[in-house]
């Protein structure tokens, strides 16, 4: 039975992980870049972290896995109310847990796809080709 706690444990810690690189990521997402260097420097960061992210949820699916199959065995020895009051506790953290780590995930694609925008917003554009190609001949005759 303990080993069906301890695997709930490590779940729950894999979750704490993931939740802690989703607040970096977060607070990377808010920090202010003024020169195309430190913009690629910052998503260099958020990729590291991403990867390390799928690492660990790779990690934790095979935990949830183990976890299924520890459940699977010990169900029918689940007498105890206070053991399965303590089960029903750390499954509940954990689903709450889950639920605040996918709250953040959304709110960072959406600074995600706000900072991409002002990204593209600042970028502009000449309006028609003859406008580009005077631009070019001026740029030749300033050589």
């Amino acid at each position: 039975m303990e080993s069906l706690f301890k695997s709930l444990d490590t779940i729950i810690e894999f979750l704490n992980q993931i939740k802690t690189l989703t607040d970096n990521q977060a607070t990377v997402l808010l920090s202010n870049t003024s020169t195309v260097e430190e913009e690629n420097n910052m998503l260099d960061l958020l990729e590291q972290m991403a990867d390390y992210k799928e690492e660990l949820t790779i990690n934790l699916k095979k935990e949830e896995e183990i976890f299924q199959r520890l459940y699977d065995k010990s169900k029918s020895n689940l007498r105890e109310q206070k053991e399965i009051e303590r089960l029903q506790e750390r499954v509940g953290y954990l689903l709450k847990l889950q639920n605040l780590i996918v709250e953040e995930e959304q709110k960072n694609l959406l600074l995600m796809q706000s900072r991409s925008k002002q990204r593209i917003d600042k970028v502009t554009l000449p309006i028609n080709n003859s406008k580009v190609a005077e631009a070019y001949r001026k740029q030749q005759t300033k050589t």
